[in-house]
């Protein structure tokens, strides 16, 4: 067991923020040297990647330009690429995570301050290089101070959380994701993202006050892929937005409203809707739905609210959002 802290001392050692465990003893990880001027540093993160370990965090050493991120590797620690090695005042490294071959840094790294990419970047072990356009400030630039506070891998794609509002060019406001080929946006606007995200159950989880002015008491979960906007992964300028195949009318409504489909589907789909706490209070089935079909929909019990309708298909999943207002 390898951890990384904020401490001069773990367990019974000596150990500049970095420890082993073998189930009995503690001890120092291949001397890391830390802070050049011996004050406390920060280690975030720590992955192996082709047999070497890294180290991800916050800590300086001028001399051999060990600046928050660093390799043991031929019995010394070194930089991470020698000429495009991190740089910058705000160049701290948050997660680490090997992605598809690649070694995946993500942090508060600015590209205007001489990094070779924004906020997140990869690693194959002799070039640094990015990940489509990577996240952008509200202004869609890599002008503002963004960074990424948490980097989980679920199901062959990599998740993100942090302070920005684009993602590969496209709207995504907090929380992105990358597919290995590009970007999207998941949607809503949230106010007040903590600093973690991860699954549970085949859901994700994003702790948030609000998402579209709903109160979500600190916690939310993502209930589908929805109609999110994506990046074109043949051209960084391009943006495409995916057809929304579902749509209700009236909206808003009593609880008795209609969903409309533009797409013919020729098995069996499912329409569910699900409250703001996550809760499904509504379901139906349909074997068959010709293009332009209309499906009535009747829950008046349902109270006043917003509400998220999901269709299920073989083919995609997706959601839209309505008002039931009495």
């Amino acid at each position: 067991l390898h951890i990384g802290a904020h401490a001069k001392q773990i367990g019974n050692i000596s150990a500049n923020s970095i420890a082993r465990y073998d189930g009995t003893n503690w001890y120092d990880v291949y001397n890391f040297p830390g802070n050049e001027n011996s004050d406390y540093c920060y280690v975030n993160d720590m992955a192996f990647y082709n047999g070497d370990l890294y180290v991800g965090g916050n800590f300086y050493r001028y001399a051999d330009s060990l600046f928050c991120l660093a390799v043991y590797k031929n019995n010394q620690w070194q930089r991470v690429g020698q000429n495009n090695y991190l740089r910058g005042s705000f160049n701290g490294v948050t997660r680490l995570k090997e992605y598809k071959g690649e070694l995946i840094a993500s942090g508060p790294f600015l590209k205007n301050e001489g990094n070779v990419c924004h906020n997140i970047q990869k690693w194959d072990g002799n070039n640094w290089s990015c990940l489509g356009t990577g996240v952008k400030d509200w202004n869609n630039t890599y002008n503002g101070m963004t960074q990424i506070h948490d980097m989980i891998i679920y199901k062959d794609t990599i998740y993100v959380l942090g302070s920005f509002f684009y993602a590969g060019n496209v709207p995504a406001k907090y929380v992105a994701r990358w597919d290995g080929n590009y970007w999207c946006g998941l949607g809503g606007n949230l106010r007040m993202p903590n600093t973690a995200l991860n699954f549970f159950n085949d859901t994700l989880y994003v702790p948030v006050d609000s998402i579209d002015g709903v109160f979500m008491n600190k916690m939310a979960k993502f209930l589908g892929t929805g109609p999110d906007t994506c990046s074109v992964a043949m051209s960084i300028n391009e943006t495409q937005t995916p057809q929304q195949e579902i749509n209700i009318y009236p909206n808003p409504n009593n609880g008795n409203f209609n969903v409309v489909f533009s797409s013919a589907y020729n098995k069996a789909v499912a329409i569910s809707v699900f409250n703001n706490l996550g809760q499904c209070v509504y379901q139906k089935s349909l074997n068959q739905v010709d293009a332009g079909s209309i499906i009535h929909i009747s829950a008046e019990d349902l109270a006043r609210g917003l509400y998220v309708l999901r269709l299920d298909s073989e083919k995609q999943m997706q959601t839209t959002k309505f008002i039931i207002s009495k």
